[in-house]
């Protein structure tokens, strides 16, 4: 008979080694970070209340993989110099060829709190460029935990000077 310390053992040996090839199964499943990349293409406001802003946005969505992407939906935030903007969730479908890209509308929303934030951080940059960093997740029909993405980017809002000579 085996003695009850030695049986014990072998449980905890057993279910640790169960555990650590379950969790090696649930790494495979998550897609790598780099199979994507996403551009933000276009910004334009669709309709403003006085405590809601509504965006529309155009991203590209890039599939560096060498298999077919199956979009089921995306969640994003996008931030301006460094402080949160607007955010949104769609449930577009949408499949883009392996290695090969796709153009995505997507819709924001932002608070009118989000915009005061916006107007006070636009005064002080006055000739300093703008940043903004869009940033969510792509999920699709074949992972459980999405694709994260992150793109970053800075515009240019200064005026330049006229530099006529009389």
């Amino acid at each position: 008979m085996i003695s009850k310390s030695l049986s014990e053992r072998i449980l905890k040996t057993v279910l640790l080694s169960v555990l650590v090839i379950f969790l090696n199964a649930c790494a495979g499943l998550q897609p790598r970070d780099d199979s994507i990349r996403v551009n933000l293409s276009n910004l334009k406001m669709l309709e403003s209340t006085l405590f809601e802003q509504r965006f529309e946005a155009t991203i590209r969505v890039q599939n560096r993989s060498q298999s077919e992407l199956n979009i089921t939906g995306l969640s994003y935030d996008l931030s301006l110099n460094d402080k949160d903007f607007a955010s949104g969730v769609s449930n577009q479908k949408i499949t883009i060829a392996a290695l090969s890209e796709g153009v995505i509308s997507i819709n924001l929303t932002s608070t009118l709190f989000g915009l005061i934030r916006q107007f006070n951080s636009i005064q002080q940059l006055q000739s300093k460029p703008f940043r903004y960093e869009l940033y969510g997740s792509v999920y699709t029909d074949n992972d459980l935990f999405g694709i994260s993405f992150s793109e970053k980017g800075e515009i240019n809002l200064a005026i330049p000077a006229n530099k006529t000579k009389i």
